[in-house]
């Protein structure tokens, strides 16, 4: 029937395009219609929450040979690569909430992918516990918590201060009553004491009765002026404890010494009033006087502290005592210094030693 002549270089493979289609998507087993598209229209579908599991269906129009027909999508979002197969169904699950674009073709040549391209763009709801408003709302709720919680305790710490402020401002004041009471209790011993020796002084020796009214004016000049005061000067307390003790001499003579001998640095350092002549009186009140048996009061400063130290001969029944001057005393210096006032007692004498302030 004659010869067909060509030429092999000048062969060409001849192009055919195939058309194709995205005819559905299925989720959860129902099958979706997809309207017929080109390449220049857009279609969004939107899926549920409960949708993030779904199936493109696709299909391609190859007259020549239907078994050389391949497919290629990919879902940007998703796949990093084209996937490649003779399926005609592309499957996806589990996908997360967010925005994609489902990209595919087709060819009858799997060697030759450069063809147009069909997008479908795609929407999968977000769980709400998955979005960022959730999120946002629960941390902010978290630290709504957080910070009612810390105002709550910084309210309650407040409180409790407050509560432990007036408390201690409450002993503060029931200290300071009960020492006012005990220097009560002591003036009119002392004033009854001073005026029966100045009576016998006046008719014994009217020059010593007169020095002796001077000490005694001095000494309530003194009381009356340090009432107000919450502490005084050690310098001062000093001064006024010596006229107390000039007039207590006069009393017992012979039967009673006391030794001063306090450091000049110390001097400017504070007391609670009439500190000294509390301590005086009562190692008095305690001890046995006479000229067999003198009482020996030492006062001197040591390591920040004033110390009153006596030689112990102790009476046997003491008029008046309930024991609570010295612990008034100690009581009233906690809230003044951290360091508490120390008492030791021993066989043959007696210290107290009171934090200067």
């Amino acid at each position: 029937n004659g010869f067909v002549q060509f030429n092999p270089l000048d062969y060409a493979t001849q192009k055919q395009p195939l058309d194709f289609y995205g005819t559905s998507f299925i989720t959860n087993n129902i099958e979706h219609t997809i309207p017929n598209t080109t390449h220049q229209d857009k279609l969004l579908v939107e899926l549920g929450t409960d949708e993030n599991a779904f199936q493109f269906n696709l299909v391609a129009l190859n007259y020549l040979n239907n078994a050389q027909t391949w497919y290629a999508y990919k879902l940007d979002g998703l796949d990093k690569d084209w996937q490649y197969t003779q399926d005609p169904k592309a499957i996806y699950t589990n996908i997360p909430g967010g925005d994609y674009v489902f990209r595919y073709k087709a060819t009858a040549n799997a060697n030759d992918w450069d063809i147009l391209e069909k997008k479908i763009d795609i929407h999968v709801a977000t769980v709400f516990y998955k979005t960022w408003w959730f999120w946002s709302l629960i941390f902010a709720g978290i630290a709504y918590g957080i910070f009612s919680f810390y105002r709550f305790r910084e309210a309650q710490q407040k409180q409790v201060f407050d509560l432990l402020s007036k408390a201690q401002l409450l002993e503060k004041e029931k200290a300071v009553v009960q020492y006012e009471g005990l220097k009560q209790q002591l003036n009119p011993h002392f004033l009854f004491n001073s005026l029966t020796s100045l009576s016998s002084l006046i008719q014994i020796d009217p020059s010593v009765a007169s020095r002796f009214l001077d000490n005694l004016s001095k000494t309530y000049r003194y009381i009356l002026k340090s009432s107000e005061s919450e502490t005084v000067l050690l310098r001062d307390e000093v001064r006024f404890t010596q006229n107390f003790v000039e007039l207590q001499k006069v009393r017992f003579e012979s039967g009673f010494e006391v030794d001063f001998s306090i450091n000049d640095d110390d001097l400017d350092k504070k007391v609670v009033p009439v500190t000294l002549q509390n301590m005086i009186e009562n190692a008095i009140k305690h001890n046995i006087i006479d000229d067999e048996s003198p009482l020996k009061i030492v006062i001197f400063t040591e390591g920040g502290y004033l110390v009153v130290k006596n030689n112990l001969q102790k009476k046997r029944f003491v008029e008046g005592s309930n024991k609570r001057g010295l612990m008034s005393l100690t009581s009233l210096y906690s809230y003044f210094s951290d360091r508490p006032v120390e008492v030791l007692e021993k066989e043959d004498s007696f210290t107290i030693k009171i934090p200067l302030l």
